[in-house]
């Protein structure tokens, strides 16, 4: 998984970070598999929804115009949870359930991946960084409250305490390399699969396997085994 970059380097002297869109060209495979793992993603999106219309069924339609309205996944979500709360039972609302916690871990790795900030340093060949960007506006106002100090308050504090307070905490940044992009498509890839095969258990297909092949098949994928015990 992707280290935060105080794992990575030793201290903070003298390392440069560029926070910029040019960290996709500086890196274009890293950038590539980026957009892979955000593309991905939008098939589980798509597949939750097509959940919604098989566990309503017939009666799908307005569910699904006021689903398609909401903006916000959290709030596609909830109507998505409260929909199966109401009609599914037993083993098919336990299973429900697992997946749910399934998607909640990757929406989360996902929306990091879209909404962060990703940069680069000439010091590290082989990986982007990733930031909360909510940290650089916090490096942003300690640089504001800095920018009017003296000479001999800057000396007094230590030149190289003064340089670091004015960039984001390395701890905050994190470092992703082609091993941790690789397993994140791999997780997501899988992810798509695991609700692909429960709109298959909730909906009236005619042609698809019986409940036990496809509860076997759930079981069968470690993302969705590791929720279910939970």
């Amino acid at each position: 998984m992707p280290q935060p970059l105080t794992k990575l380097i030793d201290g903070n002297k003298d390392f440069t970070l560029n926070f910029s869109p040019d960290a996709m060209n500086m890196h274009p495979e890293l950038a590539a598999m980026v957009s892979k793992s955000i593309a991905q993603w939008s098939i589980v999106e798509q597949e939750l929804g097509y959940i919604l219309i098989e566990t309503i069924g017939s009666q799908a339609a307005p569910s699904l115009a006021m689903y398609s309205a909401l903006t916000s996944s959290v709030s596609q979500t909830a109507a998505i949870t409260a929909a199966a709360n109401s009609i599914l039972r037993d083993k098919k609302l336990s299973t429900f359930e697992a997946v749910m916690r399934v998607i909640k871990s990757g929406r989360k790795q996902r929306n990091n991946l879209a909404h962060h900030i990703w940069g680069y340093s000439p010091q590290l060949t082989d990986g982007l960084l990733l930031i909360d960007p909510q940290h650089l506006l916090d490096a942003g106002l300690r640089n504001k409250e800095r920018r009017h100090l003296t000479i001999d308050e800057i000396k007094s504090m230590g030149f190289e305490e003064y340089i670091a307070g004015r960039r984001p905490n390395f701890s905050d940044i994190y470092v992703y390399r082609k091993p941790d992009l690789e397993r994140i498509i791999r997780d997501f890839d899988q992810t798509s699969k695991i609700v692909f095969t429960f709109k298959l258990l909730v909906g009236d297909f005619s042609y698809t396997p019986s409940d036990d092949e496809l509860y076997d098949t759930l079981s069968s994928y470690h993302l969705f085994a590791q929720y279910l015990r939970q």
